[in-house]
């Protein structure tokens, strides 16, 4: 057997190869698409799955992006045995996005996936030699890979195009630490830390970094009240905008704290615009989550174990208007009892829920 699937990517690409026993497959992925392709990886994959080898050609976001994601979220069940991958190390020794993603796929290999990197070549680049025979390796069942591109020559030239793009990016080329915090600062392919044990406490304490994106900044948040009821629309406004707000209210009313039936969360629970201080200055008992998980991953469990941590010994309600993978994570009984909160899902698959105040 011998089988090729073009998996959903959009513009982009993302080759699955199968070969072998039917019954026990070898696995091949070629790229990874975009960040949306992850979807269809993982539901290839299944529940078990180990990739014999996974490829990723090139920086373009087309082809990256996606591998990123994966890397950085590999599901429990999939493990990767070798990735081939020229990265900016590989460069040294011999477009537009993908150099600033090429170091964060650097950190999701090392930190997340911890697969083996180009160990078929060495831990060198995947190229082609000026002369001489052209590099083969043969995969378990005698699976073969003759490589025709790219030279060195051609890795060469990339190299100072990856070094521009870094430092437009903020990004030291070839430093894992760097890589690793602009991998946790992607609001679309950070790790997601789901599937594992949740622990309130590290998460909580977490350091604030504040959104800084114009439009968010620019968002219409508000408190409205009626009927002796309060609700806090947050938008996707910054926190420190929201907070400051606050204070100018509580003065006004001569209070410490904004006593609040409800808080729609601000962003969809980013952990970008919810800030430790910002739960401290309320006294509300249910948080409103507005978010499928899709793209971004909201919302992020800090946010959440801020919100656990500020109401600490006081019955808490969390809403969604989806059930996810993002969110259902919170529905264990242990978490529920030890931080007394109760989490409320919609009962149809579709999503929407109703919350009365």
């Amino acid at each position: 057997m011998f089988e090729l699937a073009m998996l959903p990517a959009l513009h982009g690409d993302a080759i699955w190869i199968e070969y072998g026993d039917k019954r026990r497959p070898h696995r091949v992925l070629i790229d990874g698409g975009l960040s949306g392709t992850y979807d269809s990886v993982t539901a290839r994959a299944g529940s078990k799955c180990e990739l014999d080898m996974m490829c990723i050609t090139h920086i373009d976001q087309d082809h990256i992006e996606g591998s990123v994601k994966l890397l950085a979220n590999l599901p429990k069940g999939m493990s990767i045995r070798e990735v081939w991958y020229n990265g900016y190390d590989q460069l040294a020794a011999a477009t537009r996005l993908g150099a600033a993603q090429g170091e964060k796929l650097a950190a999701a290999i090392v930190n997340h996936a911890k697969a083996p990197w180009n160990t078929a070549f060495g831990g060198e680049a995947v190229a082609v030699p000026g002369k001489g025979a052209l590099p083969e390796r043969v995969l378990d069942d005698g699976f073969t890979i003759t490589l025709l591109s790219p030279g060195k020559a051609q890795l060469t030239k990339l190299k100072p195009v990856w070094e521009r793009e870094c430092a437009k990016a903020g990004l030291i080329p070839g430093s894992l630490e760097s890589a690793e915090a602009a991998l946790e600062a992607d609001r679309k392919l950070r790790p997601r830390r789901l599937g594992g044990k949740l622990d309130v406490e590290p998460l909580a304490s977490e350091g604030f970094k504040s959104d800084t994106a114009p439009a968010n900044g620019s968002s219409i948040a508000f408190l409205a009240e009626y009927d002796g009821k309060s609700v806090l629309l947050g938008a996707d406004a910054h926190s420190p905008v929201i907070e400051a707000g606050i204070r100018r209210l509580l003065a006004q009313r001569n209070q410490t704290r904004l006593k609040l039936d409800a808080f729609k969360v601000s962003h969809h629970g980013s952990k970008f615009n919810n800030s430790h201080t910002l739960f401290s200055l309320l006294d509300c008992p249910a948080y409103l989550f507005s978010s499928n998980g899709d793209k971004f991953n909201h919302p992020d469990p800090e946010t959440i174990a801020r919100i656990l941590k500020a109401r600490e010994g006081e019955q808490t309600h969390l809403w969604f208007n989806y059930r996810s993978e993002q969110n259902e994570v919170w529905d264990v009984a242990g978490l529920k009892k030890r931080w007394k909160y109760k989490t409320h899902y919609p009962e149809k698959n579709e999503g929407g829920i109703e919350v009365k105040l």
